[in-house]
C-alpha cells in the first residue's frame, strides 16, 4: 500500500533450481541460502546487508518475510558493487483451506498440515475435529500441501541432478482469494516396522522417518 514496513526479514538467495536438487524440511526447494546475511528493515522499511563473497555475480533472489504478510521475492542483479535501489511490496496474499480425510477411527488433530512454495520455509496449520484447516498470508503461485504427524526435524538434502521442470504445486494460490484443497488420505496404507539398538542395547526416545530417495536426490526409485 505504499507504506514502509518495519521489522521484515530480508535475505539474498541463489536460485539453484536448475543446478541441483534441494530439499528443505521435506519439501523441494527453489532457493538456497549460500552463506548470505539477513537484515531487518527499519522504521522506514530500509535494509542493507553484506553479501557473501561465495555468491557469484549475476541474478539472485531477494526474499522478504514478515508475520501477517505474504512473503515476497524479487530477482536482482548483483555485481562487484552489490545492488541498490531495491523496492519490494508486501501484500496480504491468498489462502488455502480444506479438509483432511483420514481412515475411519483416526483423529486428524494428531497431525498438522504443512505447506511450502519452494522458498525453503514451511507454513503449518492446526486441524480441527472435523478435519478442517486454513493457511493464510500465502504468496501467489504454486504450493505443495501435506499432512504430517509427529515432531520430527527435517534436514536439508542435496542431490546432484536438478529437478525435472519447475516447482510443481498441489494447488495454486491467488492474491486475495481462498483456494480449496482437500487431503484425502483414506486409501490403504502399508506399514514398515523395525527396531533400533545402540551397541546392542535397545534405544528408546528416537524417531524414525522414511525418505523417498528419488525425491531427495533426484534419482528414480523402483519398487
Amino acid at each position: 500500500g505504499g507504506e514502509p514496513v518495519e521489522g521484515a526479514t530480508v535475505r539474498t538467495l541463489r536460485d539453484l533450481a536448475d543446478s541441483f536438487a534441494i530439499e528443505s524440511e521435506g519439501f523441494p526447494t527453489r532457493l538456497f541460502d549460500g552463506g548470505s546475511f539477513a537484515a531487518t528493515t527499519d522504521e522506514e522499511g530500509r535494509f542493507s546487508h553484506p553479501v557473501s563473497t561465495a555468491l557469484p555475480y549475476g541474478d539472485h533472489v531477494v526474499h522478504v518475510a514478515k508475520r501477517g504478510w505474504a512473503s515476497a521475492e524479487r530477482v536482482v542483479e548483483i555485481d562487484a558493487d552489490g545492488a541498490e535501489g531495491i523496492e519490494i511490496e508486501l501484500t496480504p496474499g491468498g489462502a488455502i483451506a480444506g479438509r483432511v480425510l483420514l481412515p475411519e477411527g483416526e483423529d486428524p488433530r494428531n497431525g498438522r498440515v504443512a505447506a511450502s512454495n519452494g522458498d525453503g520455509s514451511v507454513i503449518t496449520s492446526r486441524i480441527d475435529a472435523e478435519g478442517e484447516y486454513r493457511l493464510e498470508h500465502l504468496a501467489s503461485g504454486p504450493w505443495q500441501v501435506e499432512y504430517r504427524v509427529g515432531t520430527e526435524q527435517f534436514v536439508q538434502a542435496f542431490g546432484a541432478e536438478p529437478p525435472d521442470g519447475d516447482f510443481d504445486g498441489d494447488c495454486e494460490v491467488v492474491e486475495g482469494r481462498t483456494t480449496r484443497h482437500d487431503l484425502d488420505l483414506r486409501t490403504e496404507t502399508r506399514t514398515i516396522a523395525g527396531s533400533l539398538a545402540i551397541d546392542g542395547v535397545p534405544a528408546s526416545g528416537w524417531s524414525a522417518r522414511l525418505l523417498n530417495i528419488g525425491i531427495a536426490f533426484g534419482s528414480e526409485v523402483e519398487g
